[in-house]
Parts: C-alpha cells; sequence; structure tokens
C-alpha cells in the first residue's frame, strides 16, 4: 500500500519548516533502546512540563505512566528499520542556486533552495559552487536559527507555547476521538506520549508520528542543509541572520483547521504500517531537490488536489497560503532588504519556496531585480 497523496503533502509541508528539526536529529537514533523505540524530545519535554503546571492541573508521574501502559496493551506496533539508501541518492547534490542583482546599485544577494532532511554523508558532498558562495559570504540568512532555537530556553518556551491551544482546550476539542485515540495508541505503543501532549495542537502531533519515518530509517536525518550550514558558520564566525520571526514558523506548524488536521492525522496514523512508503516519499522530495529540480517536489502536491475530499479543498488551500504564499512574499521582502542594504549574505530557504509562480525568486523579478539561475556546469 502507498501512503496516500495527502499524507504526502504532509510530509512536504514537514519539510517546508525548519524548526522540526528541533524535534530529531542523528543524535536522537542514539537514544533508541533494544526495542528500537524513539525517545521525545528532551528539551520539548521539560518546556513542555513547565507550561503544563502554569496551563492546566497534569495527572502525576505515576498517573501518566498508568495510563501510557494501559493505552500500550491496547496497540502494539513493531516498526521494521527502513534502508534510507534505497530510496536516497548517494550521488553529490546540485541545489538550486540563484543570483538576484539590483540593476542600479549592483548590489547582489545568492539565494539557495534547501531542503530539511539529508541522508548521512551528503552535506560533505555539496558542489564547489555552493561552497564558493559561502566562503565568500559574510554570513548566512536562514529561515530561522535552530542550533539558537535549542540553547535558549526563552525562546523554546515561546516556541513551545506557540504550538499549544490558547485557549485552554485540548486536542479533544479539536478532533474526532476516533482520530485521537488512534494516535495516543500508537504514541504510547512507541513509549512516545506524554499526558502533556493533549493540550498541544495536531500539527505537534503529526510531528511527532513524522518523527518515527526518521528514526526508523537508516542514513537518514532531519539536520538538513540549513542546519548544517548554521553549524558550519558558528564554527567560522560568520553571521547567521533570521529571515522570518518564531511566528512564521509556529504557524505554518498549526495552520490546519481542526477539520483537516483531524483528517491528516488519522491519515498518517493508518499510513504507519507501511513505512518503506513514507521512506520512499521522502526519498524522492530529496532527490528532486539534488538535482536541482525545485519543480519537481511541487509535482504530486499539484496532483493531489484530485484526491483530497471535496469538502476539505478549501482547508488545504488556505493552510498552503499559510504555509508558502504568504511566507514567500515576506521572504522575498527580506532579500530585497538585504540587496538594498549592501548585505552579503548568503539566503538558503526551503526549496518549495522557490516553486510555482509565486516563488521567492519570481517575486524577486517581478520587483525589478535580475535573476539568474546559477548552474552547476558552469558555477
Amino acid at each position: 500500500m502507498k501512503a496516500s497523496k495527502i499524507t504526502a503533502a504532509f510530509l512536504a509541508a514537514i519539510l517546508a519548516v525548519c524548526t522540526t528539526s528541533c524535534g530529531k536529529s542523528d543524535d536522537s537514533k542514539d537514544e533508541k533502546s533494544s526495542a528500537s523505540k524513539p525517545a521525545a524530545d528532551t528539551s520539548s519535554e521539560e518546556t513542555t512540563e513547565a507550561s503544563s503546571e502554569e496551563n492546566t492541573e497534569a495527572g502525576t508521574e505515576a498517573e501518566t505512566e498508568a495510563e501510557t501502559e494501559e493505552a500500550s496493551e491496547e496497540v502494539s506496533v513493531n516498526f521494521e528499520t527502513v534502508d534510507g539508501s534505497e530510496y536516497f541518492t548517494d550521488a553529490a547534490p546540485t541545489p538550486p542556486v540563484w543570483k538576484v542583482t539590483d540593476p542600479e546599485s549592483g548590489n547582489y544577494l545568492y539565494l539557495m533552495g534547501t531542503i530539511h532532511v539529508l541522508p548521512d554523508g551528503a552535506f560533505d558532498k555539496m558542489p564547489s559552487y555552493v561552497m564558493d558562495i559561502y566562503e565568500n559570504c559574510d554570513g548566512i540568512a536562514v529561515e530561522y536559527n535552530t542550533e539558537e532555537l535549542q540553547s535558549d530556553m526563552a525562546q523554546m518556551q515561546e516556541f513551545v507555547q506557540a504550538l499549544m491551544y490558547q485557549d485552554g482546550s485540548v486536542i479533544t476539542d479539536h478532533i474526532s476521538e476516533e482520530s485521537y485515540e488512534a494516535a495516543k495508541n500508537l504514541l504510547s505503543s512507541q513509549g512516545a506520549y506524554m499526558q502533556q501532549y493533549d493540550m498541544f495542537q495536531a500539527g505537534y502531533w503529526m510531528s511527532l508520528l513524522t518523527n518515527f519515518v526518521v528514526n526508523y530509517t537508516d542514513g537518514v536525518s532531519f539536520d538538513g542543509v540549513d542546519a548544517n550550514f548554521i553549524k558550519l558558520a558558528q564554527k567560522d564566525g560568520k553571521e547567521v541572520i533570521n529571515i522570518e520571526e518564531l511566528s512564521a514558523q509556529t504557524d505554518a506548524l498549526t495552520g490546519y483547521t481542526d477539520e483537516l488536521a483531524d483528517a491528516l492525522l488519522m491519515m498518517n496514523v493508518e499510513q504507519m504500517d507501511d513505512m518503506p512508503s513514507y521512506v520512499e516519499t521522502l526519498g524522492k522530495m530529496y532527490n528532486s531537490w539534488a538535482i536541482g529540480d525545485e519543480e519537481g517536489l511541487t509535482e504530486e502536491q499539484e496532483e493531489e488536489l484530485e484526491e483530497i475530499p471535496e469538502d476539505l479543498v478549501d482547508d488545504y488551500e488556505q493552510y498552503n497560503d499559510t504555509l508558502l504564499t504568504k511566507r514567500n512574499k515576506q521572504m522575498a521582502e527580506r532579500a530585497s532588504e538585504f540587496i538594498k542594504e549592501g548585505k552579503n549574505y548568503f539566503f538558503m530557504v526551503g526549496t518549495l519556496h522557490y516553486s510555482g509562480e509565486e516563488g521567492v525568486e519570481d517575486l524577486l523579478r517581478s520587483m525589478g531585480y535580475e535573476v539568474e539561475r546559477v548552474e552547476a556546469a558552469t558555477a
């Protein structure tokens, strides 16, 4: 059974939000128990516990453990580890890059499309035309500095709080009991459910489920292109600039209507019995990025509308507007600011932001800038 196109769409959405990588990285794979159960993200757990004390009377630790054990008895899922090398190309990547020039001042900026999931060793194969641009830049501009986020408790508190329901409601007030129980039982069976998670929006729950895909895929992690460049820039003493506010990231993770979130959550749970199909979808997305085909990342998104239930089409288009369209405009405006100020930053955002008629590079072109694709063969 293949993952539905709607499930594939959610995976594409995950790859368009950099802070998703806060949940898991390569290190998390070392935390697997002998039963290969993923551990929950510690920083998020600590912040969640602090938040729960302020927002609700959570059950005692013993009660939480008892509930987890009870739910675990209801569902038993044994995920098999997938070999990522079967789906991810090991060829050296040639990611999409553009040079944007102001014809009046001559100031320019390089844009690069990134992807937030990488097979092991891929970053070390980054081509010279990309690394030369990096070496000659004063700093890098990324969607959001995830390294800083993970090390700053105040920012992490803000991030986690934004993923929670702000009106005192819990997830069962927003999705069906059927979807909730299915997701809860699946998480519990893997030792990854906490009672405090009930205060979190459905987008966070879907992120938890998506973590299983990476945790059970050998040789793949959410330590993506931007995360690797952030670490490199910090090591080299280069400036790291946030293109977006943290709220833009959290809005992208919580922008679902309750109806769309309910449908997506259940679909994700149902597809968990076919882990290879998830990995295959991620592999196709990475492979498109690796050959510089930013449009290839959106092909399934264009087709998937035919499979989305008619009563959810408007909800999906509304979410897509939050996830990409609005953010693309803000990103283009930010890039324009850098160019006008003569800032030599290497501007990198998820490749999905460069696809379609309202991609960042097309928006900059419409603003009067000269936009030229940097070809790997001639760079």
